[in-house]
């Protein structure tokens, strides 16, 4: 079975679930970080600024604590040139919700929702094959739901909204780091065995589906990757208080061709 993470996102209440079908022992897919920067061109205005509210879960703390269930955010005045990132771990700690708040006075606001996903352990047959051997595969499936009435702009219009995708992976056999992942071993940054950029592209419709396979021989099984999925608001215009978007829905599997 795959593994695949569903994502459900509002306009302004951003419900996230996710959860993988978990095939082969340690395996993860899961929705673990996000970013937010406005950057500026020329004199525009510094006012206002964008934060991203979420909450997720402490996989370290014991069901049903108090403590497993919490909150941060991040926040990029008018002006902020890099990415604020959340300090999440990956697999230590899980988004689970996500609250989109851009109150800065003109678009041109850049953010991101990321996936990481940890590959399967090494199995060894009596055969001496390895059953996690195979071409991997990534499946993302985007939709959008804006959409104009009574003669008002879409948001992804208004917005000139675009996005990319970006992918970087740990392959085993290759780079310092050649084995399988070890137990609950986490990794926070790839170090790039296999690197993905899609072009930016625009929202003429309301979905977007890349396809891209993350490894070419099979044994050079993912360790880890990241999944990175932009929203780049290109217009520098004021942004207009009425309309946002009202749901984006994200759909991520991560799938092994057997040979």
């Amino acid at each position: 079975m795959p593994v695949r993470s569903l994502i459900f996102i509002s306009a302004l209440f951003v419900s996230v679930s996710s959860f993988a079908t978990v095939k082969i022992e340690k395996e993860k897919l899961e929705v673990c970080s996000v970013g937010v920067r406005h950057p500026l061109q020329g004199d525009e205005s510094r006012a206002g600024q964008d934060t991203i509210v979420y909450e997720y879960e402490d996989l370290e703390a014991a069901p049903g604590h108090p403590s497993r269930l919490r909150g941060d955010h991040v926040t990029a005045p008018a002006g902020t040139e890099n990415y604020q990132i959340g300090e999440n771990s990956p697999f230590i700690s899980r988004i689970t919700k996500i609250n989109f708040q851009f109150s800065s006075e003109n678009y041109g606001t850049h953010s991101f929702i990321q996936m990481c996903y940890r590959g399967p352990e090494a199995k060894k047959n009596p055969t001496g094959t390895d059953p996690t051997w195979g071409i991997y595969g990534l499946d993302l499936n985007v939709t959008l739901q804006d959409q104009a009435s009574n003669g008002v702009p879409s948001y992804r219009q208004s917005a000139g909204l675009l996005s990319r995708v970006q992918v970087r992976c740990d392959l085993r056999s290759r780079g310092s780091l050649t084995g399988s992942p070890n137990g609950d071993e986490n990794i926070v940054e790839p170090e790039g065995d296999f690197s993905w950029t899609s072009e930016p592209f625009e929202w003429n419709g309301s979905s977007k589906s890349i396809q891209v396979l993350l490894n070419q021989r099979i044994q050079d099984v993912p360790r880890f990757c990241v999944v990175r999925l932009y929203f780049l608001e290109t217009k520098r215009t004021a942004r207009l208080s009425n309309i946002s978007l009202r749901e984006v829905g994200i759909n991520v599997t991560v799938d092994k061709q057997d040979f």
